[in-house]
């Protein structure tokens, strides 16, 4: 089986953080090629960090959020000839910390589905109150920080029109809408099947292994935005151990970035837990 990765960066501080080289290195155990494209203006000392591990690397402001990337990308992987004896192409993102645990398990299970596309998690067709009617997805979509298609679909007219059709939106409501909902919803009325291992949005899920992960297993992926948005400093301790207890994940890269992205927080209550996070990584490194 062969598979064929395009993975979107954006970083505000113009770097490629060690989360991401992590992410990147994992990802060589699903995906024959990597194609890197970044929505930032990185240096060429911060590109040699993944000039190892991405077989392409594409670097230029764009402005289209993760689907310029995977446009970028997906046109790179035809015009290299990486799709012709393909058997999946995978979009993927910097959204999320992880994984924790080996991917190829997901693709072991669904080597022999009856499906088209798949992905991790799926999400309600409902965006800041606004619903997008959709009976043939039963009004949800899959999440596309971690999406995978068959050959069949991304071979398809279809799919190669929607992805060329992508373009620069006022904000990221229009993004989600016209672009992560819009997908399944076109490739469902298309006739296309997909699945989704979990029906429970990523957030939802995180913040369930977060407050109830004293016995659970957490889920292969943390979203970047989960811990920023609240403040999880009294129960944050209790799940970076689960992690540790089920994974070798080096929680270190969680810390790291949350500390150095602080800045861009303005609630007092979250600056606050990150100041208690920052005091507990410190501590942390000091009993190694």
């Amino acid at each position: 089986m062969e598979n064929i990765a395009v993975f979107a960066h954006f970083d505000k501080d113009n770097l490629i953080d060690d989360y991401v080289i992590y992410y990147l290195n994992h990802i060589r155990d699903i995906a024959d090629k990597i194609i890197f494209v970044s929505d930032s203006s990185l240096s060429s000392e911060e590109l040699s960090k993944i000039s190892t591990i991405a077989d392409d690397i594409v670097c230029e402001k764009h402005g289209e959020y993760d689907f310029g990337s995977y446009k970028r990308g997906f046109n790179l992987a035809l015009e290299k000839g990486y799709l012709i004896n393909a058997d999946n192409l995978i979009f993927l993102n910097d959204s999320c910390y992880g994984p924790f645990y080996s991917l190829s398990s997901y693709f072991e299970k669904m080597q022999n589905a009856s499906v088209d596309f798949w992905g991790l998690t799926c999400n309600k067709n409902v965006l800041q109150g606004v619903e997008f009617p959709c009976p043939e997805t039963k009004n949800t979509h899959l999440q596309t920080y971690f999406i995978v298609f068959r050959n069949n679909v991304f071979n398809s007219e279809i799919f190669k029109n929607f992805i060329n059709s992508i373009e620069e939106k006022d904000n990221k409501f229009f993004v989600i809408a016209d672009y992560e909902i819009g997908l399944t919803a076109l490739l469902a009325k298309a006739g296309y099947k997909f699945f989704s291992f979990e029906k429970t949005q990523i957030g939802v899920k995180n913040k369930n292994d977060i407050f109830k992960s004293y016995n659970n297993k957490p889920f292969v992926f943390l979203k970047t935005s989960v811990l920023r948005r609240r403040p999880y400093a009294f129960v944050y301790r209790s799940w970076l151990n689960n992690i540790k207890k089920y994974s070798s994940y080096p929680t270190s890269v969680i810390l790291n970035n949350l500390v150095r992205t602080k800045e861009s927080v303005t609630e007092p209550v979250v600056k606050l837990f990150l100041k208690k996070l920052s005091g507990f990584f410190m501590r942390e490194r000091e009993a190694v």
